[in-house]
């Protein structure tokens, strides 16, 4: 979540930033738990899938009927999970990870790695 901080601003105060306030964008951040700004896990058995479970759930309860996602690392296989567990409401993901991250998870993510060329794949085989 480091990585995205500077953009906060602009897209949830497009205004403060030279920006049309019209492009102004709710933002939900939630720390992956165990993670980040979360508390230490009291339990275990929080794997990818009750973790986009979990932000469907979030999401519901703020109030949103459509949403987008954004994740990288761990977050990138939760957010492409969103989209298989709540396919109505979430209009668009976007992951980030290191490649050989997203190789090692691209099942999960519904990714055709046959599809990429062998310079992108070299990643894979290091």
């Amino acid at each position: 979540m480091v990585e995205f901080t500077r953009i906060i601003g602009p897209l949830s105060d497009p205004r403060g930033h030279g920006g049309d306030p019209a492009d102004a964008f709710h933002l939900v951040l939630p720390s992956l738990p165990g993670f980040g700004c979360s508390s230490p896990l009291r339990e275990p058995g929080w794997q990818l899938a009750r973790t986009a479970r979990a932000w469907v759930e979030l999401m519901r309860r703020l109030g949103y009927e459509r949403y987008v996602a954004q994740g990288g690392d761990i977050g990138a296989g939760v957010t492409g999970m969103l989209g298989a567990v709540d396919p109505d409401a979430v209009i668009a993901t976007h992951v980030n990870a290191d490649p050989l991250t997203t190789a090692l998870i691209a099942d999960r993510l519904g990714i055709d790695l046959d599809a990429f060329a062998a310079t992108d794949l070299s990643a894979r085989q290091r």
